[in-house]
């Protein structure tokens, strides 16, 4: 049984979304190993390695949520452990769903803070620092 099962997780094991050439900071997609459907859903947020012990196992694979604000915007976050500073977590990407269609896009903080722009190749968005030599 447990061969069973090292072999259905056997690519989310080998999944790192840190040690690549380009950073994953949000991802949504779905694959197929071995004829097993998978999805896989990451979003991520920069944080104090000091609260990083206050977040719960149970909380590490969130979603991104959303509340209106008082002043009628909306805000998105990710709630990583009822702790202050944890409870309401800015994501590097926010997410929302309409009519089973997911659009996944990094925030606004995030793109002006690393002044990034984006670029369109095939079916993929980068987001490019033009002080750089662009990666291929």
């Amino acid at each position: 049984m447990e061969k069973i099962v090292e072999e259905l997780i056997k690519d989310i094991l080998e999944y790192n979304p840190i040690h690549q050439d380009m950073l994953t900071v949000a991802e949504v997609c779905s694959h197929s190993v071995n004829g097993i459907s998978s999805k896989r859903d990451i979003n991520t947020a920069l944080l104090s390695k000091n609260h990083v012990r206050f977040i719960k196992p149970s909380h590490i694979n969130v979603s991104v949520k959303t509340r209106s604000t008082k002043n009628g915007n909306v805000k998105f976050y990710l709630y990583l452990s009822g702790r202050n500073g944890l409870n309401e977590v800015d994501p590097l990407a926010i997410s929302w769903s309409q009519n089973n269609h997911i659009t996944l896009q990094p925030s606004a903080p995030f793109l002006e803070f690393h002044r990034l722009t984006s670029r369109i190749d095939d079916s993929k968005i980068y987001w490019d620092d033009l002080s750089r030599p662009l990666k291929q």
